[in-house]
């Protein structure tokens, strides 16, 4: 539980993270409960464990609110991104020279044409709640960053421009639609130059980060999207653009 997002486990398994958009309480005490409809209802409980945002439960302090990865979720996917496992895409487009592909040390996405997103998908499992980290360097043109819960041309977009703005995009039939935009003093701007971006999903709920500082959390009020496949991207928007990534991880709720 971190402000207004509530995880959800039943058994050790993760179920669901559920937001209360209006933030409607803050602090508390806990306790239980016993939901009587039409018959007496008796429950037992038994060894209960409470944990706060202080200590985890080994008693060792814990991360802040906000941090990533969140607490007790697991590492799935740790890669250098220097070559191509099977899982990613590799080749050109011939009719537009767009293009996914592994050079000698990065992942290079390439979008020719101006006023286009061109993305690289993972072919691998689906995910809802999931947390991905990568390193990008913006080697020309205008952006590029995170897409999120791929189902074709339907999907988020997380990006940032070397001129220092960064957005979260809604995309339907790969037309965007803004769901949060701003401009940050931790992106490093310029071409050729390093950034670390990453995004936590969970439900409709999303916390952005640059080079390991919290942005900003946005939220889809239609809760769009469920679940989908994540890629990388290169966005053109006055300029041919060709982005480079390494270090990509990957981490989904775990208990």
């Amino acid at each position: 539980m971190q402000d207004n997002i509530f995880d959800l486990y039943a058994n050790h398994q993760f179920i669901s993270s559920i937001s209360d958009s209006n933030r409607t309480y803050t602090h508390g005490q806990p306790g239980f409960t016993a939901d009587e409809n039409s018959n007496v209802t008796v429950v037992r409980y038994a060894s209960v464990r409470v944990w706060s945002s202080g200590t985890n439960p080994g008693g060792e302090q814990a991360a802040n609110a906000g941090a990533y990865p969140p607490d007790r979720w697991n590492l799935v996917l740790n890669e250098p991104m220097n070559k191509n496992d099977g899982s990613w895409s590799d080749g050109t487009n011939r009719s537009t020279g767009d293009s996914c592909t592994f050079t000698c040390s990065t992942y290079e996405v390439d979008s020719v044409l101006k006023n286009r997103l061109v993305y690289c998908a993972i072919q691998g499992p689906d995910y809802s709640s999931i947390a991905v980290e990568v390193q990008l360097t913006i080697i020309k043109g205008d952006g590029g960053g995170i897409v999120f819960r791929v189902d074709g041309s339907n999907y988020y977009n997380f990006q940032i421009r070397q001129e220092g703005d960064y957005g979260l995009y809604l995309h339907k039939n790969h037309h965007p639609i803004i769901l949060g935009t701003g401009s940050s003093g931790a992106i490093h701007t310029g071409l050729n130059q390093a950034n670390v971006i990453a995004v936590i999903a969970r439900g409709n709920v999303f916390d952005l980060y640059i080079n390991h500082h919290f942005i900003a959390t946005i939220i889809d009020p239609d809760h769009t999207y469920a679940h989908g496949q994540f890629g990388l991207t290169a966005v053109a928007y006055d300029n041919s653009t060709q982005v480079h990534y390494t270090n990509i991880k990957v981490w989904t709720p775990g208990f």
